[in-house]
């Protein structure tokens, strides 16, 4: 049998309308249909547009960074990305002027170059070019003025070296240095990765929040050449913005229980939801019997107090004769304007 619910969730038996905005919902579920069609196929779904929270779209200046001489797609993906606006993003500007020691979050918003300072939890901060934030150096830089990342190829620009970080066994080592601290309104979620030994299932932090890429990691501005096309990593970084990768976060399962049938609720990705305090996942459950008849109405609030953790579920007990149910989700985090929609969806049996 499954468990039932736990008695820490949010689960009442109020309306739907008071939870969803509906013409909102209803218009974003054919794009959500055609989204998880693709996910049923195998095929990787398109990312949705990310939601705009405040946050600068893009980091001013980039292209006179000297890595965007030669990796000016790599550079261009990183500049949209919140590893490069982590010290101009406005929420972490203002959550600094609160605190009694704002430098303690100096070190992973604008670090030293990681493999120089031996991957330390909570890396050092730097004293220079603040506004690049989480930059190349922070994660590419290794010692003796090299280079380090997944080929070690040769070049005039740089001497490159193979490293651990890069390879499939060591590829969270970089994410876990930063992402495993406490910290103001941020939840060490690689905490949770390596307690359940997600590297075990064969489960990655690049691996859901770097997507896969094969291109041509860069071109000699000089002659035009371009390096060998190889599989990579995108350097935009997949967060919960992008309703289709939340989306991607949950397995929804409704299946026949002794008390009736179960919606199961399942945590898929490496680490407890949510990773940020503030951000809140509303559910709204309507189960419908084989006439097309609503039978009940739940809900269900993940958030920092009643968050779900790593392989973890929650599973609501509805009617026996649940034919279908329908799942609409919001995803309300700080800066945004409205929640925003990231689950519409029919769930069978």
């Amino acid at each position: 049998m499954l468990p039932v619910m736990n008695e820490r969730w949010t689960a009442t038996a109020h309306g739907i309308a008071a939870l969803s905005c509906a013409a909102t919902l209803l218009a974003a579920s054919a794009s959500w249909r055609g989204a998880r069609a693709g996910a049923d196929d195998g095929v990787e779904p398109a990312p949705a547009p990310p939601t705009y929270d405040g946050v600068p779209a893009m980091l001013e200046g980039w292209r006179e960074l000297d890595c965007a001489r030669c990796h000016e797609a790599i550079s261009e993906e990183w500049a949209g990305s919140r590893h490069a606006l982590a010290w101009v993003d406005p929420h972490f500007q203002e959550a600094l002027r609160g605190l009694r020691r704002p430098k303690s979050c100096h070190g992973c918003h604008v670090p030293l170059p990681l493999h120089v300072d031996r991957l330390r939890q909570k890396p050092r901060p730097r004293a220079t070019d603040l506004d690049h934030g989480i930059g190349c150096i922070a994660c590419h830089a290794g010692p003796d003025d090299t280079i380090v990342g997944p080929w070690g190829e040769p070049t005039d620009a740089h001497p490159s070296v193979v490293n651990e970080s890069f390879t499939a066994e060591g590829q969270s080592r970089v994410c876990i240095a930063c992402h495993a601290t406490n910290i103001g309104p941020v939840i060490g979620i690689a905490k949770d990765f390596v307690r359940t030994e997600q590297a075990a299932k064969g489960e990655s932090c690049v691996g859901c929040h770097m997507a896969s890429v094969e291109r041509s990691a860069a071109v000699d501005p000089e002659t035009g050449e371009a390096s060998p096309i190889r599989p990579g990593r995108s350097h935009s970084l997949r967060t919960p913005r992008d309703a289709t990768f939340l989306r991607s976060a949950f397995d929804l399962r409704l299946v026949p229980g002794e008390s009736g049938m179960i919606l199961s609720i399942a945590n898929r990705c490496g680490h407890r939801i949510p990773g940020l305090e503030g951000r809140t996942l509303s559910l709204a459950v309507e189960a419908f019997d084989a006439a097309g008849a609503s039978l009940d109405q739940r809900s269900v609030t993940i958030d920092k107090e009643n968050h779900l953790g790593a392989d973890e579920s929650v599973d609501l007990v509805l009617p026996a004769d649940s034919a279908r149910v329908h799942v609409h989700g919001l995803h309300d985090a700080p800066g945004f304007e409205t929640p925003v929609p990231f689950v519409d969806e029919a769930v069978l049996p």
